[in-house]
């Protein structure tokens, strides 16, 4: 092997590194810009969908059973008012 060969081999295998550290920058680059992504998400309020449902539902509930309350009152009260509306029909 000649010293022009050995050049030639040296600078083939320069170039190969050259390009795997190049791919492997680019890796780097893109994991950086995924964990910037990830910190700004991580920084970001947690979501309040759950507990703002729930408050929902309680609510819902409240009105529910204050209705079934009214409408158990209103049923309570009608015997009373048949017979006062029997009464006053004769």
């Amino acid at each position: 092997m000649t010293d022009s060969d050995r050049l030639q081999r040296i600078e083939m295998r320069q170039e190969a590194v050259i390009q795997a550290i190049n791919g492997l920058t680019g890796v780097m680059e893109d994991n950086k810009a995924i964990l910037l992504e990830m910190q700004a998400w991580l920084q970001e309020p947690p979501s309040s969908d759950l507990p703002d449902l729930l408050a929902q539902v309680a609510a819902t509930l409240g009105d529910l059973n204050a209705a079934i309350a009214q409408h158990g009152q209103q049923i309570e009260a009608l015997p009373e008012r048949l017979v006062a509306a029997l009464r006053a029909a004769r």
